[in-house]
């Protein structure tokens, strides 16, 4: 069984069998263009000279002084 969100597909009959490779054909081009947005999204913000948050340091500049 695999299940849609909105219903379940049985994998084990000649329908679902045969929609199951397309359904997942359909998931890895929505996640390769989901992530080739975020990795443009990252360098405008890298451009422009955003902060991307992440980690702070563990000192700052004057406590290395």
């Amino acid at each position: 069984m695999l299940n849609l969100g909105g219903g379940d597909l049985d994998t084990n009959t000649p329908i679902g069998s045969m929609i199951s490779p397309i359904v997942v054909a359909l998931v890895r081009v929505e996640l390769g263009i989901e992530c080739h947005r975020i990795i443009e999204s990252v360098i405008e913000a890298w451009a422009v000279g955003q902060d991307l948050g992440g980690r702070r340091p563990a000192f700052i500049d004057s406590q290395i002084r």
